[in-house]
Parts: structure tokens; sequence; C-alpha cells
């Protein structure tokens, strides 16, 4: 009964933490510049979550500058390139299960072409676009070089190069050159857990890339 009870106690844990979470919902808010600027501290994002919805459906980004929409939302919290930026919400407190938290932050994902906004959408934080890689970007965004770092692996991109060469394409910046290896930093990849960022590790023998990898640090 004693060990009934022990394993009873964390489930009951559980099932209160359950209906407690179940009871924080949302009620869609119009959307409103300056309360949205004000609250974009941890604590108080649910505000701008609350207004996620009328956002999206009143457009109400669309076609504006990049000037423009920094001028109605206040400084990103997160840019991925020119063409992409990122607003944090906060949990969804509509979630109607546990497994919600794994979903992590809500975010505002605005996209942008030109300098104007052609779209605005709620996603998962841990939802990003994965692109091709380009010298421009890795070398400017490089809190953003996880978008690339996939494409890089998989295109062989970097196999047979010399270490000149592979510094002649990726750049000195936010590296560590060692004798036989080179490591790139590539941000912090948005997923469930991430304490670390990520590194880009490129093995060589003989003066050749043999092998490339990606590592949480």
């Amino acid at each position: 009964m004693k060990d009934m009870k022990i394993a009873i106690k964390p489930i009951y844990l559980i099932i209160v933490f359950h209906l407690i979470f179940l009871s924080c919902s949302t009620s869609e808010k119009l959307f409103d510049s300056d309360e949205w600027k004000i609250n974009n501290e941890f604590t108080t994002r649910t505000i701008r979550y609350n207004m996620i919805d009328d956002i999206v459906k009143s457009k109400v980004l669309i076609n504006k500058t990049l000037d423009e929409t920094l001028d109605l939302l206040g400084d990103y919290d997160f840019i991925f390139d020119d063409n992409h930026i990122r607003y944090t919400l906060g949990f969804n407190p509509d979630s109607k299960s546990l497994l919600g938290l794994l979903k992590g932050h809500s975010v505002l994902d605005i996209e942008l072409q030109n300098n104007i906004v052609v779209k605005a959408k709620k996603n998962s934080e841990y939802h990003y676009i994965k692109k091709n890689y380009n010298k421009s970007d890795w070398n400017f965004f490089v809190e953003a070089r996880f978008t690339m770092s996939e494409n890089i692996m998989k295109r062989k991109l970097l196999i047979g190069k010399s270490k000149e060469e592979v510094i002649e394409l990726l750049g000195e910046k936010e590296c560590i050159i060692g004798e036989d290896f080179i490591k790139y930093y590539l941000g912090f990849v948005p997923r469930p857990i991430c304490i670390d960022p990520d590194m880009l590790l490129i093995l060589f023998n003989d003066g050749k890339v043999i092998a490339v990898t990606q590592y949480e640090s």
C-alpha cells in the first residue's frame, strides 16, 4: 500500500496541473500597437498571444514596409534573414493537453519580399525554414546559420575541399580553426531543450575535408 501511495502521488500532481492548465484560456483581443510593445516580457506576453488572431485576420501588417512593421510592433525578437523576422508570443494558453507544453512558445513569423510584408503567420517556435547556403546570409545572420547547415551537409558542399577553400567559402567569422578541424558557430537551434548553441564540425584528413557533422556544444 505504501508503494501504491507513492506511485499515486505524482499522478495526482499531474492531474491537478492539467486542470490548472486547462483553466488558462485566452480571450481574443483587438490589436493595439502600444499595448503590444509594452507587453514584451516573458510574464506578460499572453496579451500578445490574445492579439495574434486579429493581426492575422485583419491583415494589418500586409503590404507594410519593414520600418512600418517595426513602428507597429517594436523591435523583433529574432531575425532569420532580410526576409524573415519573428516575435515571441509566449506559451499557448489555449492548449488542451499537457503535450501542448512540448510545442513551446507560439511566435509570429513575418515574411517579406523586397522589404514589404507578404505574410504574417502564427507558428511554433520550433518551426523554421531550412534554406540553401548562401555566403551573404551565413556571414551576416550568424545566429541563424542553423537554417543552412543541413543544406551544407546534404549537398556535401565541403567534402574534398582544402582548409583554405573552406575558409574562402565560409569565412573566419565565429569559428575555431584547428590543425585537422574547423568548428563554425551555428546559433541556438529552436528545439524543446536547447541549452547551448550548435556547431558545425568539419574534419580534415591529408588536408581535405572527409566529414561534416552538426552537434550541440
